[in-house]
């Protein structure tokens, strides 16, 4: 599948933490404890502010993320309980006005836009169990994928042998470049 120069490369830290930095930001959600678990039961507190006149107003619609860019540093989650092999992370690059213009586009407008907005010197990292994976900017724009228009999918693990549950350490910076076009928001961590 491809050449050696198309894997992204690999490397194990000296130092086992990779540690969380400073100026992650949580932007665009809603203001206080919105109570938005994605459950049935939050159904009647997520989203209602004290000048909603209908309950389900604005029900589960933020689309807030933690942002950051090269200056951040890396942002660690813990994955619990991951039995199936597989994290990915939707992601939103560039600032929210790239991804509502490229919500509403095919695949390949998608990956023009990102193509085109994206500095040449962009990095991507993320840590599996503080396995570093680096991925440069041509690499980054062949993992992503475009499931439905406005999602940006980032498959970090997919290991279907995979068949016991265990928890799992995961982190992602950006490196190489600044600017708007380089911001990127982590709205959702799935995983099984």
């Amino acid at each position: 599948k491809g050449n050696e120069n198309d894997r992204p490369l690999q490397r194990r830290l000296e130092d086992p933490s990779i540690r969380t930095s400073n100026g992650w930001q949580l932007l665009h959600s809603l203001p206080g404890n919105d109570n938005c678990d994605g459950t049935l039961a939050s159904t009647a507190s997520c989203g209602v502010s004290p000048s909603s006149s209908c309950y389900l107003e604005g029900h589960q619609g933020a689309r807030g993320g933690i942002w950051g860019d090269d200056t951040t540093g890396w942002l660690n989650m813990k994955v619990t309980e991951m039995e199936c092999g597989y994290v990915a992370l939707n992601l939103e690059i560039g600032g929210r006005k790239v991804r509502h213009r490229a919500a509403n586009v095919r695949k390949l407008e998608s990956e023009r836009l990102l193509s085109n907005k994206l500095p040449d010197e962009f990095v991507f990292e993320y840590s599996v169990d503080n396995v570093v994976s680096t991925l440069d900017k041509p690499q980054f724009l062949e993992r992503l994928e475009y499931p439905v228009p406005g999602m940006t999918l980032l498959t970090l693990v997919n290991d279907e042998a995979s068949t016991t549950a265990k928890d799992v350490s995961i982190g992602v910076r950006v490196r190489g470049c600044s600017g708007v076009e380089c911001q990127i928001g982590l709205t959702h961590v799935y995983w099984c």
